[in-house]
């Protein structure tokens, strides 16, 4: 997708004038105003009885018993009437299992059990049985709020561990996006544009111009934006699932179908979301977010892909925080029990997050699920977790963990030389010992290189009111122009923060060449570089070193005004907006090109050790700080003392992962030095 400068707004009014023909069928499903004349969906069953209960008998684990919803037949004046049967599934019933949000457990309504009393559900839940409900037959769902008792512990372990089965049993995954709105069957309506498109483009003479009439569409965004896209437990029924079918109020499109029309729509630039080739609409992301896990991710052992799906869905939702690791489990192709992670919904939050760490650990042999431990920095402290065990309750942003390189690829480093991680736990599984040595210290670092695409770090864009000329120019230009200087004032502090390491660097100036590297870069540049980058040089070093140097001179105007302690840019007059945009657009299109793998830099310190090696820090670090190389480990670690026991020894803080150039491949690694480490 290009980088456009400036970027026109996201969403807006839709245009006319589609070529007919590619602007959907006739028989479209019609809009749920039209359909709908029985009483509200929401409305309480006319009919109230006791209230439901489930059989004392449990169901039987070695037959697989599963409860199923019938959902009997009505027209949409009558109340909705079910049946709730058991069925094993090893018999292979047939039914279709439903995938939705739960919302507002304050919003309960009751539906009627056939002979059996009613059943308190959520109105979100009622709506889609009303709307999926037929008038000619009846329809075997399995629902998770209904087919399971929730109040039974033991049941909803015992559930949520043949959870794979029950999806991939099912004939097919009917996802509830929720009731119609305004914009949803204008959503559905372009999806099927696009189709159209994608498959019949070439038959029409100027197809084109379709692209051109859905552009500034905001349909879409409420569409992929529902509460649906969040929940941690959709993933797993949407990868498990033989079939999908999207259903919004009265509007249906297959799974398959829906993702081509994003996926055109996103080729095509009809939705503007990446600004300076970062993706910039949070819906998009979700959907994004969807795609990738439903593909199969390569991983060496079992524990790697447990942890590669934790960190993939960690900005999921989920109502019981135990489901952020549970929700995954149906998605590994192993046995549970051999990985040592069971559901256990009697169990804390904090024992699960620690038994799922010393699982991930002991099946990889590897320390890489200590780079998301910033977790349990950042956020609530309510757990009181160690700090070797990430808090996988918080879903905001944290820097990249170093287990894969910048572009997304296994980490090919091994600071411990190819070692496994054997590690001890001692106590209430509070202290891990692991094998390593100290190999140096941190003795001075920078400012956070803040990434400009995230909230977790707060950017000053200054007062307009300060600059009336300012003021006056954007009024000219209009709302989007403002925004869009707004976005670009937020690139000065993330910017200015690289010319602030190259002096800590000690990267030459270059004020004589224009501000171009020299033909052959002095070792302290390339170093320099090589750091920033995290080693990561995917086209060879000539190659990357290349990008750089374009790169490095683009930076060009924000050194100059820095060297003239001009760096107070909370003043916009500093900047004025056409000659800025004019520099962006002059170089943004190189920018990404290096920028691309400088991903680990974000949200971490530049920082020198005691011996002079340079390196990548985690945010939190203090001078004195221990660097120490652990066994299993692909890159070193920062760690704190914490305090000496009564047996006289001493345990230590996880700060976090580092890059320190010069020792990523065992160079400094002696398994002769390695003693315990204890980690607290």
């Amino acid at each position: 997708m290009s980088r456009r400068f400036v970027r026109r707004t996201v969403f807006g009014a839709m245009r006319e004038g589609f070529v007919e023909g590619l602007t959907g069928s006739d028989d479209e499903p019609k809009s749920d105003t039209a359909a709908e004349t029985g009483p509200d969906v929401k409305e309480r069953n006319r009919k109230t009885g006791p209230p439901y209960q489930y059989p004392e008998s449990p169901l039987l684990g070695d037959q697989r018993q599963i409860r199923l919803l019938e959902l009997l037949p009505g027209t949409k004046q009558d109340d909705i009437t079910c049946n709730i049967l058991l069925v094993s599934l090893n018999e292979s019933p047939s039914y279709e299992a439903l995938s939705y949000c739960w919302g507002d457990a304050t919003e309960m309504t009751p539906i009627e059990i056939k002979d059996g009393g009613t059943f308190e559900v959520r109105t979100n839940l009622r709506s889609a049985l009303f709307h999926l409900r037929r008038e000619d037959g009846q329809r075997r769902l399995w629902i998770d709020a209904i087919c399971i008792n929730q109040d039974d512990l033991e049941e909803r372990a015992q559930q949520v561990s043949i959870m794979r089965d029950i999806y991939k049993g099912a004939r097919r995954t009917v996802v509830w996006l929720g009731d119609a709105d305004k914009d949803s069957d204008a959503a559905f309506s372009t999806c099927r544009t696009l189709v159209n498109y994608a498959r019949e483009s070439m038959k029409w003479e100027g197809a084109s111009a379709v692209i051109e009439g859905l552009k500034n569409d905001t349909s879409i965004e409420g569409l992929v934006d529902r509460p649906w896209w969040s929940r941690v437990w959709v993933v797993q029924e949407v990868a498990l699932a033989t079939d999908v079918l999207l259903v919004c109020g009265s509007q249906e499109m297959d799974w398959t179908t829906f993702c081509l029309a994003i996926e055109t729509g996103l080729s095509h630039e009809v939705w503007e979301v990446m600004l300076f080739g970062i993706m910039d609409t949070d819906c998009f992301k979700k959907y994004k977010s969807m795609r990738t896990i439903t593909r199969a991710i390569p991983a060496d052992t079992p524990g790697d892909r447990l942890l590669e799906l934790l960190i993939h869905l960690r900005e999921h939702e989920a109502t019981d925080e135990r489901d952020k690791v549970f929700s995954v489990l149906g998605l590994l192709d192993t046995s549970l029990e051999e990985l040592g992670v069971l559901p256990d919904y009697q169990d804390s939050s904090s024992n699960i997050f620690k038994k799922t760490a010393v699982s991930i650990i002991e099946n990889s042999g590897n320390l890489d699920i200590l780079g998301v431990c910033s977790t349990n920095q950042f956020g609530d402290s309510s757990l009181s977790l160690p700090s070797w065990v990430p808090d996988w309750r918080y879903n905001e942003w944290i820097p990249q963990p170093f287990r894969t390189d910048a572009l997304g690829n296994n980490r090919k480093t091994s600071t411990s030389r190819g070692t496994k991680a054997k590690p001890i736990l001692l106590g209430d599984r509070d202290i891990i010992v692991l094998s390593g040595h100290p190999i140096d210290s941190i003795a001075a670092f920078t400012e956070v290189l803040r990434p400009i695409d995230d909230s977790v770090f707060d950017f000053e864009t200054g007062d307009l009111n300060d600059d009336v000329g300012l003021r006056t120019i954007l009024k000219s230009l209009g709302k989007d122009m403002k925004t869009t200087y707004d976005e670009l004032t937020k690139l000065v502090p993330h910017l200015s923060t690289f010319i602030k390491w190259e002096a800590f660097a000690n990267v030459a100036d270059r004020g004589s060449s224009k501000g171009r590297p020299a033909a052959v870069l002095p070792e302290t540049e390339t170093i320099y570089w090589q750091t920033l980058c995290a080693g990561c040089t995917p086209n060879g070093p000539a190659a990357t070193e290349a990008l750089y140097r374009e790169w490095y001179a683009s930076l060009g105007p924000i050194r100059s005004l820095l060297r003239r302690h001009m760096d107070k840019y909370a003043s916009r007059s500093i900047f004025q907006p056409l000659g800025f945009a004019s520099y962006l657009r002059a170089t943004w299109e190189r920018y990404p090109e290096f920028a691309n793998l400088l991903a680990h830099a974000k949200g971490r310190r530049l920082a020198r050790t005691q011996r002079g090696r340079l390196c990548l820090v985690p945010a939190e670090v203090e001078e004195g700080d221990a660097v120490v190389l652990v066994k299993g480990g692909r890159v070193p670690l920062v760690i704190r003392y914490h305090r000496a026991g009564k047996d006289g020894t001493h345990t230590w803080k996880l700060v976090g992962e580092c890059y320190v150039h010069g020792v990523m491949d065992g160079e400094a690694f002696d398994l002769d030095a390695c003693r315990d480490i204890r980690l607290r």
